[in-house]
């Protein structure tokens, strides 16, 4: 059976942009780390430059492409929902905000607000706690 997921990306005014639902393989393990090192190397800005030497969003509407871009690799597995979508049968939900002109990802289901770089470690953290109450 099919890990369903939802992306949501917010502006820099925290206002839903866009909100998107993946199919498959949307374990934090997977999803998650996916969008975590996707969105690691991003750094906003305000205007167009030529410079490639970094990934660049102009604003949160660029970023929102770009991440659309790079997910939809062909039919099926990653679709664009309305905005206001509650329920698609998720099972875990990731937020793209902006704040401090930095890039925060959060995944609710794992208690996890803080910057992409940062997910990895937290999750194996949230593993171990994981599997030590599990052990108990």
């Amino acid at each position: 059976m099919a890990t369903r997921g939802l992306i949501r990306i917010f502006d820099d005014k925290d206002k839903p942009l866009v909100c998107c639902y993946n199919h498959l393989d949307s374990y934090p393990e997977e999803l998650g780390q996916e969008l975590a090192n996707f969105l690691s190397e991003f750094e906003i800005i305000n205007g167009i430059t030529f410079d490639t030497s970094n990934k660049k969003a102009n604003g949160m509407k660029c970023l929102a492409a770009q991440l659309i871009a790079y997910f939809k690799l062909g039919i099926g597995r990653f679709y664009i929902y309305p905005i206001d979508t509650k329920d698609a049968g998720q099972e875990y939900e990731y937020h793209i905000k902006l704040k401090d002109n930095k890039i925060i990802l959060s995944c609710p289901e794992i208690e996890f607000e803080g910057y992409p770089k940062d997910f990895k470690n937290y999750l194996d953290l949230y593993n171990k706690k994981w599997d030590i109450e599990a052990q108990d």
